[in-house]
């Protein structure tokens, strides 16, 4: 069978001149649609893995890069507890030195040093040497050795209840040939029991407030010692003591009882004037030996042998810290005198 003639078909380009391409160009859709179908599964994969690992080479990359920028020795900016800080709340660095003593400035006051042993007896040994001095120069024998005591019951009151000796034995003292023993005996006795710690407020030749005081903080059943020596140091830092009623009030009781046994005659004035200065220096002892840290206590115990003490021994009790002394040790300041058939003897 013959063929028949061939037919030709002749495409011209058509141009538009419009502003949508719609119609001569496929839509985004059909397009990604024909790429999806020309990419297989596996292709798809090995493009996955490729961009993540280039990903990852390009950060280590940039890290590199600023951390070989950043100076030597830098620390990071982020706080160690985690907290942001930006540029513009960063605290400064402020460098730390090690704490210097700075011998120049001023330090904070002490505590003076506790009075010496040797400062103390030379206290009292002045202060006994007074009272020797003042029952020779005015009580000695002579124009006022036959007179008597007219007034026992000043006599009475000065010795208080705990005299180491009866007011009767000290009239006949004062009364009889050794009245100068008498007189030492007395005015030592007045001084130095009124400068003791555990004397009446009452009657005491120290601070009244101060003593009261130390009487309320001792009647703890157990009070602690080193407080206690603490505290008196302190206090006699700080108190300036003034001079006591007790103080006038215990002269002119002396001076009362002793004026009328006085041998010297018109000398009153200077008599009197001795005998305010004796009990005055022995205020002072009692007040330095009160604020020190150590304890002390007046030892009147009188000799077996016969012996009358007439200025007590001090002895320290307490340590610096206000411990006991197992051992304790007198300073040597006592003054004891031996009364025998009417002759003195100093012992």
């Amino acid at each position: 069978m013959a063929s028949g003639p061939s037919t030709f078909q002749v495409f011209y380009p058509i141009t538009f001149t419009g502003t949508d391409n719609s119609a001569a160009s496929p839509t985004s859709t059909e397009t990604s649609q024909r790429r999806e179908a020309d990419i297989s599964p596996g292709a798809a994969v090995g493009i996955g893995v490729g961009s993540a690992a280039a990903g990852v080479l390009l950060a280590l990359f940039i890290a590199y890069f600023f951390m070989r920028r950043r100076p030597p020795g830098s620390k990071s900016s982020t706080p160690s507890d985690g907290s942001l800080s930006g540029s513009n709340n960063k605290l400064p660095q402020v460098p730390l030195k090690a704490l210097v003593h700075n011998r120049d400035a001023p330090s904070l006051p002490t505590l003076p040093p506790p009075i010496q042993n040797d400062e103390l007896v030379r206290m009292f040994t002045t202060l006994s040497t007074m009272i020797q001095n003042h029952a020779y120069s005015f009580f000695s024998q002579g124009s006022g050795q036959a007179k008597t005591v007219s007034n026992p019951e000043a006599v009475k009151v000065v010795l208080g209840d705990d005299s180491p000796i009866i007011t009767q034995e000290v009239i006949e003292l004062l009364n009889g040939p050794q009245r100068v023993i008498g007189v030492r005996f007395l005015l030592g006795w007045a001084i130095m029991s009124n400068i003791d710690p555990h004397a009446s407020p009452d009657k005491t030749l120290l601070p009244r407030e101060l003593i009261a005081l130390l009487h309320t903080l001792t009647q703890n059943a157990n009070p602690d010692a080193h407080l206690l020596s603490k505290w008196r140091h302190l206090t006699g830092t700080l108190l300036t003591p003034t001079q006591t009623p007790n103080l006038t009030r215990l002269t002119s009781l002396l001076d009362a009882i002793l004026a009328p046994l006085s041998s010297s005659g018109d000398n009153v004035l200077n008599r009197k004037s001795n005998l305010e200065q004796i009990v005055k220096l022995g205020a002072q002892n009692g007040y330095m030996l009160l604020t020190q840290p150590t304890a002390w206590r007046f030892d009147w115990t009188r000799r077996e042998d016969g012996g009358l003490v007439v200025f007590p021994e001090l002895v320290q009790t307490g340590d610096e810290r206000g411990g006991k002394i197992e051992i304790e040790r007198g300073c040597g300041v006592g003054r004891v005198v031996r009364v025998e058939r009417g002759v003195r003897e100093e012992v």
